[in-house]
């Protein structure tokens, strides 16, 4: 018969060789339950390996962008914002209306940071035209200046000094001839950067 002390000692090898021993029976934590007391502002995803690397965060601004589903993501900064329209022969917009809206309905709050235009003629008379934002387009209700933003020798380029820069999501945004456009101006470029708030 099998003495207890021979028992005990095959229980006490047994339980080691699991616990030393990776395999089937060995509990094994593949998933990411509890992470405490790591570096402030970073965040973590898994390598090649399955191992879990740090990534700190970005700069303002920044967004977390994805390089496939085999390479670690990295942290870029978004493309210019911007609406670009050609105003075509406007001496004959000016003759049907005297607005052209270019959004009728903006998805979220922006600020307006910089308009350009280029006619392609210097006109006798300069382009003028402001850029307005209203509640709706239909009636203009609650019509409000962002910048007037005539041409000087064909051209526009204006970056700061805003009357109204910042425009409420719902609005919409519009340009306004002041006057009778050159009939020399046959296109006007206008180009409206913008950020979101």
């Amino acid at each position: 018969m099998m003495k207890k002390w021979m028992i005990a000692l095959i229980i006490v090898v047994f339980a080691y060789c699991l616990y030393a021993q990776p395999g089937p029976l060995q509990s094994v934590i593949t998933n990411l339950t509890q992470f405490k007391d790591q570096t402030a502002w970073r965040v973590f995803y898994s390598n090649t390996d399955g191992d879990v690397t740090e990534l700190a965060l970005g700069t303002d601004d920044q967004y977390l962008k994805s390089n496939g589903a085999s390479t670690a993501p990295t942290w870029a900064s978004p493309a210019d914002r911007f609406y670009i329209f050609n105003l075509f022969n406007p001496n004959s917009i000016y003759d049907k209306d005297t607005q052209v809206c270019f959004e009728p309905n903006l998805p979220a709050a922006i600020t307006i940071t910089e308009v350009t235009i280029s006619c392609d003629a210097d006109p006798t008379t300069e382009l003028d035209i402001d850029l307005k934002w209203a509640d709706v387009f239909i009636g203009l209700v609650g019509a409000t200046l962002i910048e007037p933003i005539d041409t000087t020798n064909g051209t526009t380029d204006i970056d700061s000094g805003f009357d109204d820069a910042t425009v409420a999501a719902g609005k919409c945004l519009y340009v306004e001839f002041a006057a009778d456009p050159d009939s020399n101006i046959t296109q006007a470029i206008v180009k409206i950067r913008y950020d979101f708030d």
